[in-house]
């Protein structure tokens, strides 16, 4: 599921997905080969990469290998800016996932996703 950092040299922030669990609160969600959260250059990266895994868990339930009660929610998933440490949740849509800014009222725009990238701030 995880992609390999797409670096691009002009970025200075990376982005984590993070996932709730009840008795540990928000932790990493995916982890490389050294136990290691994954980071990544872009949010949009990190958004694909959930994508993935919503689209895989979908599929498992289609096939019977988990049941509907076995998956995850979207309000368990946010990411986070390792720099700032701000945070911001998801939202699945159409089978699109994109950011939930403004305190959950609206999906992020392409515009707002560059400046996310740039300054590791959420709208």
């Amino acid at each position: 599921m995880a992609a390999p950092m797409l670096g691009n040299s002009s970025r200075t922030h990376e982005f984590e997905v993070l996932l709730y669990m009840y008795f540990d609160g928000w932790t990493g969600f995916a982890y490389d080969e050294y136990d290691h959260p994954v980071k990544f250059g872009a949010v949009e990266e990190a958004l694909a990469d959930l994508h993935d895994a919503f689209r895989i868990w979908d599929q498992q339930i289609l096939d019977g290998e988990r049941t509907s009660d076995q998956s995850f929610s979207p309000d368990d998933f946010a990411i986070r800016s390792v720099l700032t440490g701000e945070m911001c949740p998801i939202a699945v849509s159409k089978n699109e996932v994109s950011l939930r800014c403004k305190g959950g009222k609206s999906l992020a725009s392409q515009i707002e996703l560059g400046k996310i990238n740039v300054t590791g701030r959420f709208p």
